[in-house]
């Protein structure tokens, strides 16, 4: 639209020029008209634009063409605006609307007036879009971060400052830095809010939700697993026949009526002799490294008297079943000692080998052995004769 209405002023300008070039040489040709070629139809108007940081020289059109002297002076209303040169070098000073005037210096008395636009040349934002994964952020403590900058699109494309702030409602649920990094600090709701830095002030929420990490228990599968103790006894067994029970691999077919038994170290049970024993303890291998930071611990059902169970346990891992790692010593198994309670207990005790902080936001490093020695260190020195284990095993804590 710009070039036709150039075209058109032209053609009209020329026309009009040719009407006064039937003049004779010895006339006095007064100009008629003065415009500048600078300027375009806006809004109905003619107008001349500029941004703040640009020069503008003017090109004056005289008519008509054949004028006697074509010599025209520049001025303009507010010089706060702008400056303007007698050569017609427009000089931004400020942004904002100006009117400048063009005179023929002929005395004709023609004058032309144009409004001036001066404009920012810095684009400013007009918008920001975030991605739909930003809008509604879940998040859990001692998580991961999010990157809310990575997420963040400012429009237009050729905006001179895409440089945001970013503000938590609520520094108890989220912090933010100024990079956009989002962490988490406490549970609950908050909205972290991006706003434009270029002074076009343009914001966008992002709601935030803190939950507490779940702590989960995966127990290892123990097929192919293998145990033995440390003992033999007169019938070369390394355990307490117990009926049909009673052996080392019964603590891992997950029956709390069938168990390991040996006999505590100083006692005798009938034929079985403990008293050349000062310790007992059970070898487990788990057939390649696992990983683990727990034990699993059932008592046997099938006898109530809590004076069977064996009250500590050393653990002890290798990968080659010859140099071994004490792993955590004289743990407790839980409802045994003075205070245990007789009576069937069905319960799985899974026993931490590590120490578990609260909150737990990160999954323990654990321990990663193929063999593991559990050593039984303390037990009831009064009543009864043999420990009996009804089943062991071992997992994994995992967080999410």
């Amino acid at each position: 639209m710009k070039a036709i209405h150039y075209q058109k002023l032209t053609v009209l300008l020329l026309a009009f020029g040719l009407a006064f070039s039937s003049c004779t040489e010895d006339d006095e040709i007064k100009v008629a008209a003065v415009t500048l070629l600078q300027a375009e139809y806006v809004d109905n108007n003619m107008q001349i634009s500029l941004k703040d940081n640009e020069t503008l020289q003017l090109t004056p059109f005289i008519m008509p063409q054949n004028a006697s002297e074509k010599g025209v002076v520049y001025s303009n209303k507010n010089p706060e605006m702008l400056t303007i040169s007698a050569e017609g070098l427009l000089t931004p000073k400020a942004i904002g609307f100006d009117t400048i005037m063009v005179q023929a210096t002929d005395g004709s008395g023609v004058q032309t007036s144009y409004r001036v636009n001066i404009t920012d040349h810095m684009v400013k934002a007009t918008g920001i879009s975030v991605s739909a994964e930003a809008s509604n952020v879940e998040l859990k403590i001692g998580g991961a971060t999010f990157n809310l900058a990575d997420h963040i699109t400012i429009t237009p494309a050729d905006t001179w400052d895409k440089s945001v702030t970013y503000m938590s409602s609520n520094t108890n649920v989220v912090t933010v830095s100024s990079e956009g990094i989002i962490t988490p600090v406490g549970v609950g709701n908050a909205t972290v809010t991006v706003t434009t830095a270029d002074g076009s002030n343009i914001s966008r929420d992002c709601n935030i939700t803190v939950l507490n990490l779940v702590k989960r228990e995966i127990d290892i599968e123990r097929t192919g697993w293998t145990v033995s103790t440390s003992v033999s006894y007169y019938d070369g067994n390394d355990y307490v026949t117990d009926g049909t029970t009673g052996k080392p691999e019964d603590i891992l077919d997950l029956n709390q009526a069938t168990f390991l038994s040996m006999v505590k170290p100083g006692k005798k049970y009938g034929d079985y002799d403990g008293t050349t024993y000062t310790e007992v303890y059970f070898t487990v291998d788990l057939q390649s490294a696992q990983n683990f930071d727990y034990v699993i611990w059932q008592h046997r059902t099938t006898n109530t008297l809590a004076f069977l169970r064996p009250y500590t346990f050393t653990i002890s891992g290798s990968n080659d079943a010859s140099s071994w790692t004490v792993l955590k010593e004289n743990v407790e198994i839980p409802n045994t000692g003075a205070n245990a309670q007789n009576g069937k207990d069905e319960n799985v005790y899974r026993i931490p080998l590590v120490d578990l902080p609260e909150p737990l936001t990160q999954a323990p490093a654990g321990f990663n052995y193929r063999y593991v020695k559990v050593e039984l260190t303390s037990w009831n020195t009064g009543s009864g004769s043999t420990m009996q284990i009804a089943e062991f095993g071992l997992g994994k804590i995992i967080v999410e």
